[in-house]
């Protein structure tokens, strides 16, 4: 594992995403497998605090911010299982 690789150990996705009809609107969005001690060391190996901090002057407001549990999770049935 490459020393980048090391730092999203845990990360299942990590998403980027625009509002479709205003895209100065955006919305970032991390799923992570572990606890949440295992986030926080994931969080800091990041440097979250220091990309939080460098987007910071581009930011109008934030909408959402926060650590959320997964409480229900609804997928599709697989035609083949």
């Amino acid at each position: 594992m490459a020393a980048g690789d090391e730092a999203l150990r845990g990360w299942t996705r990590i998403y980027h995403a625009r509002d479709v009809s205003d895209p100065d609107v955006v919305i970032s969005l991390g799923l992570f497998d572990g606890s949440l001690e295992q986030l926080r060391a994931a969080q800091a190996a990041m440097g979250r605090s220091d990309q939080v901090e460098r987007i910071a002057p581009h930011v109008r407001e934030t909408l959402l911010d926060g650590s959320y549990e997964v409480v229900e999770e609804i997928a599709p049935t697989r035609a083949d299982g």
